[in-house]
């Protein structure tokens, strides 16, 4: 457990490779559907990165995602693809107004701050009082071992080798499981939990993804859309 704490504590300090943060969550005024916008902040790259997603709240699929990756030195507004992508929005029934986060862990590093509330490797559990409706709700976030095979070597140049061990994860909300699944980043070893928006019984939790980068960890986003109750 120690070797695993002082791991994430050297990942905190650490100049990452490119870290992924939520801009901006909207559901549709039933709930149906849910839309999240990120940004993809790159430690050596002078660019700019935007992503949007829409999700299926009952079924979690992803429905419809657009991707802008700007040219070298070129500033946009943090909302250029929002923007352009409205009248995608509006025929998705995506609304106007801005979720407002349950849970929201904020950094003002590129690296989000690791540790015990903050991630988890494989094997290891961690929980976050959650206030969902009108009481506290526990989620629990849990990483185990991945099928999936050990990273390369060559990535493997400023972590301790025993320590990578790729990892998928679980979200579990109260009693409910929400979600087991692998990572759909390469070689993630890590997960913690960074925001939750709630709209009804519709939820989208956003989980980091951590995997190895050039001189410390990539950071992505995992969002899970789910109907809770």
């Amino acid at each position: 457990m120690k070797r695993a704490l002082l791991l994430f504590m050297l990942l905190g300090v650490a100049h990452a490779g490119s870290v992924e943060r939520v801009q901006q969550v909207r559901f549709s005024p039933d709930g149906a559907r849910v839309m999240v916008a990120s940004e993809i902040i790159h430690d050596a790259r002078d660019i700019d990165e935007f992503y949007l997603r829409v999700l299926d709240t009952q079924t979690g699929r992803l429905l419809w995602q657009a991707h802008h990756e700007g040219a070298e030195g070129q500033r946009l507004p943090p909302d250029w693809l929002l923007k352009r992508s409205q009248g995608k929005l509006t025929a998705l029934g995506i609304g106007d107004k801005a979720s407002q986060a349950r849970f929201n862990v904020l950094s003002r590093d590129l690296t989000p701050p690791l540790g015990i509330e903050g991630g988890v490797l494989a094997g290891q559990s961690t929980t976050y009082p959650v206030k969902l409706w009108t009481q506290p709700v526990v989620i629990k976030l849990s990483a185990s071992n991945s099928q999936r095979p050990h990273c390369p070597k060559d990535l493997k140049v400023w972590l301790d080798e025993a320590e990578l061990v790729p990892a998928d994860f679980a979200v579990t909300a109260g009693n409910r499981l929400v979600t087991r699944q692998p990572s759909s980043a390469e070689c993630t070893f890590g997960y913690g939990l960074k925001r939750v928006d709630v709209q009804g019984n519709r939820a989208l939790f956003s989980i980091a993804a951590y995997s190895p980068g050039v001189e410390g960890p990539t950071v992505t986003l995992e969002f899970v859309a789910a109907t809770l109750k």
